[in-house]
């Protein structure tokens, strides 16, 4: 009976209970049995709370270690996403700031939106002169907008103080602070941060925002961070702005330049005509009254004679070759002058190259005759363009002289053909040829190539100047291609022309 009210009390939950063994036979025999089981489970429930108890504390450990971890997290993710509003507004403004390129504007845009950043209406910018010798206060918002005007050293003021050290500086009470300007009332802001505006390495400005608020509102870390940062991006807008404007001012330059280039070529070209008709026009009628009145009237037989006045000719001669050379000078400055500022009057229609050969042929003939040199004519008839006949001719005859001058003998090549959507129009010489140093300054105005052979060329060094403008105006590009001792090749291009009908053919002709 015991031992069955033991085990219920046991079944219960009461592990403390035990069955008295009063007898040595089988009853006392399962009593210490049952006691010993139960003594054992005591043991085991201890441990099992004790367990329970460890794991418990473990638990509660990790939950605390968790809920501090979602709260560190918590504090990041909130610092990221101000970091990321920040950006934002921080991308947002550079880009408003990127596409002003007035000074002016740009500066007041720029102390408007680095107030916005950070939420105050007061702020300033001030920019170093040229001389370096103090910063003035380009723009003044709120409580700085008296202060627009103002001159300061360095280390005056917030300002100074920043331009002089190059380094974000910033105040919590600026009333209490000791570098305050007298000057500035005042009751009227508190905190305030000034921040470098750079050009490089070099200072060259000072942007600043203020508090007016309670006492305890200052710029933190994060503000000044941002500020600078914006800054940063500020001094690359307004480096933009200063070489758009020093672009403007040389533009106005160039143009005005441009204008009294082509005022004085106007004026110097009048000038230079009339007088110099009248020296040609009295050299031609002095030669023909010698050569009408004055010879005949001179003895043949006196050599001295014959001889003066054959210098006398001579001289004439000069005077003629120069004053003509001088007004082709002269005409090719104005034409060169005229196509560059786009003052030409272009007749483009359809032609055939051919056509163009021939007319620049006849119209040098004499420089091959003069020379004894040949011209081989390769040109199919029926290569068709659009374009300025007269210009074109002009191109064509500037490689013939070109051509002719440098070459002592032998014979000169034009040829023609087509390529898909151009004509390809090329004249080659066995002439001296050109350095590969002078070959990329050929085309350049005034630029001649002259040789130890041959001495200085004459000419104006303009003529293929005027020839590549003439061919890049009608869609096309002209190049040279040349080994010294060997000769020249210059070939140029023109976009091609479809005729319905094509004239002629291909023809290979040659003329002294």
């Amino acid at each position: 009976l015991a031992i069955a009210q033991t085990a219920s009390k046991v079944a219960a939950g009461d592990l403390s209970q035990s069955t008295p063994v009063m007898t040595d036979d089988e009853v006392g025999v399962l009593a210490r049995a049952f006691n010993q089981m139960t003594a054992q489970l005591r043991v085991f429930y201890q441990e099992l709370e004790s367990r329970v108890a460890e794991r418990t504390r473990d638990l509660a450990d990790a939950n605390s270690r968790l809920r501090s971890e979602m709260g560190e997290r918590r504090r990041v993710e909130e610092r990221l996403r101000h970091q990321n509003e920040y950006l934002a507004a921080l991308h947002e403004t550079a880009l408003g700031l990127m596409g002003r390129l007035e000074l002016e504007e740009l500066f007041q845009d720029l102390v408007t939106r680095a107030g916005q950043l950070l939420g105050t209406g007061h702020g300033f910018v001030f920019i170093a002169d040229l001389e370096g010798d103090a910063i003035e206060c380009k723009v003044g918002i709120g409580a700085f907008e008296p202060m627009v005007g103002l001159r300061v050293g360095r280390g005056e003021g917030l300002s100074g103080r920043v331009w002089q050290s190059g380094q974000p500086v910033t105040i919590d009470d600026y009333d209490a602070w000791h570098g305050r300007l007298p000057a500035f009332p005042a009751d009227t802001l508190r905190a305030g941060v000034g921040v470098p505006l750079t050009s490089g390495s070099e200072t060259v400005g000072v942007l600043g925002l203020a508090y007016n608020g309670a006492p305890g509102r200052t710029f933190g870390e994060a503000e000044v961070e941002l500020l600078t940062r914006f800054a940063a991006l500020a001094s690359i807008a307004i480096d933009n702005a200063r070489l758009f404007a020093m672009s403007q001012e040389a533009r106005a330059l160039a143009e005005a330049a441009n204008v009294a280039k082509s005022q004085f070529l106007a004026s110097v070209s009048h000038e230079l005509r009339t007088p110099l008709t009248s020296i040609l026009g009295f050299t031609r009628l002095v030669h023909k009254r010698i050569e009408e009145r004055i010879v005949p009237l001179i003895s043949t037989g006196d050599a001295r004679t014959e001889k003066t006045l054959k210098q006398v000719e001579d001289n004439l001669n000069i005077i003629l070759l120069e004053g003509q050379r001088l007004t082709e000078l002269i005409n090719d400055l104005l034409d060169l002058e005229k196509i560059e500022a786009g003052k030409v009057e272009w007749h483009m229609q359809p032609l055939h190259i051919a056509d163009v050969v021939d007319q620049a042929a006849a119209g040098t003939a004499s420089l091959f005759e003069e020379k004894r040199l040949s011209l081989v004519r390769a040109v199919p008839r029926e290569l068709a363009v659009c374009g300025d006949r007269d210009r074109l001719v002009q191109v064509m005859v500037n490689l013939f002289s070109n051509a002719v001058k440098f070459t002592a003998k032998g014979t000169i090549t034009v040829r023609a053909w087509e390529e898909p959507g151009q004509v390809v129009v090329s004249v080659a010489d066995p002439g001296i040829g050109i350095s590969p140093a002078d070959q990329e300054h050929l085309f350049e105005k005034f630029v001649q190539v002259g040789n130890a052979l041959t001495g200085k060329p004459r000419g104006t060094g303009l003529g293929l100047a005027i020839s590549r403008e003439i061919v890049t105006h009608h869609g096309g590009r002209i190049w040279v291609e040349s080994e010294p001792g060997v000769g020249s090749t210059f070939s140029f291009t023109l976009p091609t022309r479809k005729e319905p009908e094509t004239v002629g053919k291909s023809d290979e002709t040659i003329s002294s």
